[in-house]
């Protein structure tokens, strides 16, 4: 089986990352951005752990997908 890099771990890290970025911002803009950027990289987290969870299976992550629209 291949080594899954997209861990929730990674995501997180991202998340937390640009979050910082977003406080050395001077721009609202610019901040604004990056929170929305920090807010993605945490549902991807969330997408990441709730593939785990199902045991890799395909249908789970489309069932979250689906249930945040």
């Amino acid at each position: 089986m291949a080594k899954v890099r997209w861990t929730e771990a990674r995501w997180a890290k991202r998340a937390q990352k640009a979050r910082a970025l977003a406080k050395n911002k001077r721009t609202p803009v610019r901040r604004r951005m990056m929170l929305e950027m920090a807010e993605f990289y945490d549902r991807l987290a969330k997408l990441a752990r709730d593939f785990k969870t199902a045991g890799g299976s395909c249908s789970a992550a489309a069932r979250t997908q689906q249930g945040s629209r």
